[in-house]
């Protein structure tokens, strides 16, 4: 997939960011997400699309794939320096290894448990049998979004996998005066306000920093999923692991994840959490 400059097949990349995941085909053995056959292969064999893209397996073998891609994960650091990186860098693949590793830290070893009876485990969500992961889709959240889009263990422990096939990189100035002034737009956010409107208009207007409105918002779920980000009651995954799909909601029809979901500026910033992330980066003091 990557170059010892992590750089990617600029064709390959294309197809991928044409990829489309609801297009006829999806759920086959070969799923070519709309692109013709010689966009599909040549996208294949970089290593950016996958064959076949749809891929199940038990509950128990979705349990040991992301605790083993936990085993391999590396110091921290290796996650906060890409993701530095990532944000004047415009490489949003950087980006999408450091949620995926704060959620998989407490990530426990378990038999399934059904939550009241159903079909779903009680600790982390997937059924029993037939839990699906699109491989290319969640490849395409990577390379398009930079964050975490899918959140099943599955999920997770593929963003992992990919990310371990990065090399480490030394995040510039510029990336770090980036980060700086997204913690103190979050430090000087007013206690009423949420992180959801208001903030992410400043943080787009940060110099040096181009993100949609999806992008930022999933720099800030970043922040939440690291507790930096966190209310009292739910402080994020450096202190627990909770599942996504039954985790508290600021509403019914909220799109934002947890915890950041919650998060208000009165809560201000973990600095704890800060220090646990950040405390490598004199310029961020």
């Amino acid at each position: 997939m990557y170059s010892k400059e992590n750089q990617v097949d600029s064709r390959a990349l294309k197809s991928l960011l044409k990829f489309d995941p609801f297009s006829s085909g999806r759920y086959e053995a070969e799923s070519s997400g709309g692109l013709s056959d010689d966009e599909y292969k040549h996208a294949v064999q970089s290593g950016l699309l996958f064959s076949p893209n749809l891929i199940t397996c038990d509950h128990g073998s979705a349990v040991k794939r992301l605790l083993l891609a936990k085993k391999q994960c590396r110091d921290r650091k290796f996650y906060t320096d890409l993701f530095i990186a990532g944000l004047a860098s415009g490489r949003l693949d950087y980006r999408a290894g450091l949620p995926a590793y704060a959620i998989a830290l407490n990530f426990p070893d378990h038999k399934f448990e059904p939550l009241n009876g159903g079909p779903y485990c009680r600790v982390c969500g997937l059924q029993k049998e037939g839990n699906s992961l699109a491989r290319t889709d969640r490849n395409f959240d990577r390379f398009a979004a930079g964050g975490v889009i899918g959140s099943s263990p599955l999920d997770i422990a593929f963003y992992l996998e990919c990310h371990h096939l990065l090399f480490p990189v030394r995040p510039d100035d510029k990336s770090l005066k980036v980060t700086k002034a997204i913690l103190d737009i979050l430090r000087e956010t007013p206690p009423e306000e949420t992180a959801k409107k208001q903030v992410v208009k400043s943080v787009r207007k940060i110099p040096d920093f181009k993100a949609s409105v999806e992008q930022v918002q999933l720099v800030l779920e970043t922040l939440g999923y690291c507790s930096v980000l966190g209310t009292p009651e739910h402080k994020g995954y450096l202190h627990e692991f909770v599942n996504l799909g039954y985790a508290p909601r600021s509403s019914p029809r909220t799109d934002w994840r947890y915890p950041v979901d919650l998060w208000r500026g009165e809560f201000g910033l973990d600095n704890d959490a800060v220090d646990y992330w950040f405390s490598s980066y004199p310029l961020l003091d």
